[in-house]
């Protein structure tokens, strides 16, 4: 009987905790009004200015002259007629090929320039601009951050009034008392975006332009969500229930839904803005390097890298990382200046003891040791060194010794440079890492660096077809689909001659 006792208790407990959270998520706890102190400027704290330091640092800014200006004097003129037009608001185009916008909550705004190449007009931007601006203008951040955590602790203190020896499950692993709040969290998220869409296509008729904008970037997203759908490679194992379940924005297609009679409509080409565009980059090329006499040139460093055809790179924020396309090996290549001493094993030591640990790459709580099996050479212009850093990686459950080869190179024709590098994933004596490394080459100041895709904007002549168009999109994976997502004909629809079309070249 005791039992049974508190078995109730606990599940009435649990029930109680539970109508909580689903008030805070339905009811009007949440309020989705402008804030009340809107209009109360307050200067930048340090903690945002350090947090738009490190976006612009991670993704960089698109140089295009005028492009960025252009960006700021239409967000300017949409966010002076939203409901907190004394908010301090910074714009930013951002070098990104993802195609999406964000802001935070002190008032910056940034769009990917991966989106800004799928719009069409400067009403489209406008609407893109007008919606995260409402997210700042509202409490949607702030509201959802308290709702996140209190969601969070409220499924912990569930589990423990259910059971309480379960919590030892969120000791020790902590994914137990996210599931369903994830679940929570992306429902209350999903109706935040909603509301900057009505809050957002208000603003652009304030601002003289057409609300009827905002339903039709949703034209934009859901073809986009069509597109990545069709060419999505899906690794991972979760059924499709899930992914809906915990996304935190609906679809395109039902955010229009909810915007009313608000429907898209179809204005002629934006000629004007559409000018602006021409010969912005295209995709992530520059990120994985640009093919170049058999190997790939990365302007970042201005180097050369002899990437093997089974492995992939990316460049993210200053650093290389190389790995094997099965997801079993990969490199991490850091660009150093030349040290206090000639000796590269001596650099090596301190690197590896530093600045790898530093940076992350290595566990947090291990202990590192001196470098063994230290192996110098001198070949075709390239010194190295390379040797074995021993680690041992403690937790509750065991204590494990962890043996990772890292190494230095420093070509001749660089002498201001050292290249760090640290393998995982791979055999103590793969020489492929070593290969790699030693293959880093800077071109010489007369020799030609290779370009990137850009977009151009032309009109369609007679025979055009994005069949035809995709033929000259260097390196562009799906190209005719791409094109056909940058022209809004996706998964279908052909040219029409005389139309201004967005090419790849």
């Amino acid at each position: 009987m005791p039992n049974a006792y508190g078995s109730t208790l606990r599940f009435i407990a649990a029930a109680l905790l539970a109508a909580a959270l689903g008030g805070c998520a339905t009811g009007n706890i949440w309020l989705t009004a402008p804030k009340a102190d809107a209009g109360k400027v307050e200067p930048e704290s340090s903690a945002s200015s350090e947090q738009h330091r490190r976006i612009v640092m991670r993704l960089g800014l698109v140089t295009k002259p005028g492009l960025s200006d252009y960006v700021t004097a239409v967000g300017t003129k949409v966010a002076a007629a939203s409901d907190c037009p004394s908010m301090v608001w910074n714009f930013a185009l951002l070098d990104s090929p993802e195609r999406r916008a964000f802001s935070t909550e002190t008032g910056h705004v940034y769009i990917n320039r991966g989106l800004i190449e799928l719009l069409r007009s400067e009403n489209d931007l406008a609407a893109v601009l007008a919606h995260e601006i409402a997210h700042n203008c509202t409490w949607d951040m702030r509201r959802g951050a308290t709702y996140d955590e209190v969601a969070v602790l409220g499924n912990v203190a569930a589990i423990g009034a259910i059971q309480p020896w379960a919590l030892l499950s969120v000791l020790y692993i902590p994914q137990v008392s996210l599931l369903p709040a994830g679940a929570a969290i992306g429902s209350h998220n999903r109706q935040y975006e909603v509301d900057a869409d009505r809050h957002g296509a208000e603003y652009l008729r304030r601002a003289g332009y057409p609300p009827e904008s905002m339903a039709e970037v949703m034209d934009v997203l859901r073809d986009v969500e069509t597109y990545e759908r069709d060419h999505a490679k899906r690794g991972g194992t979760h059924p499709r229930w899930m992914e809906r379940v915990f996304t935190d924005h609906p679809s395109a297609a039902r955010r229009k839904a909810r915007l009313g009679g608000a429907e898209s409509i179809r204005l002629p080409d934006d000629e004007g803005f559409l000018a602006r565009l021409d010969g912005l980059e295209f995709g992530a090329v520059q990120r994985r390097g640009m093919p170049s006499g058999g190997a790939r040139y990365f302007p970042q460093w201005d180097v050369t890298v002899a990437v093997p055809d089974d492995w992939v790179a990316r460049f993210d924020e200053a650093d290389l990382w190389l790995s094997r396309k099965d997801g079993k090996a990969r490199m991490h290549i850091e660009r150093k200046g030349a040290g206090v001493t000639d000796d590269l094993c001596d650099e090596l030591a301190v690197f590896a003891n530093n600045v790898f640990r530093l940076r992350g790459n290595s566990p947090s709580s291990g202990t590192a040791t001196p470098l063994s099996d230290l192996q110098r050479s001198n070949e075709d212009g390239v010194k190295s060194c390379t040797g074995l850093e021993h680690r041992s990686s403690k937790s509750i459950f065991s204590k494990e010794a962890e043996v990772a080869r890292v190494g230095i190179v420093a070509p001749d024709a660089m002498p201001g440079f050292r290249f760090l590098y640290r393998e995982y994933g791979a055999k103590t004596d793969d020489p492929i890492f070593l290969s790699i490394a030693r293959s880093i080459k800077s071109p010489g100041p007369t020799d030609a660096r290779p370009t990137p895709p850009a977009v151009h904007v032309r009109k369609v002549r007679e025979g055009d077809t994005f069949a035809l168009l995709a033929k000259a999109a260097r390196g562009i994976p799906n190209a005719e689909a791409q094109l056909r997502l940058l022209n809004q004909r996706y998964p279908s629809g052909e040219l029409e001659v005389g139309q201004l079309v967005k090419t790849i070249e």
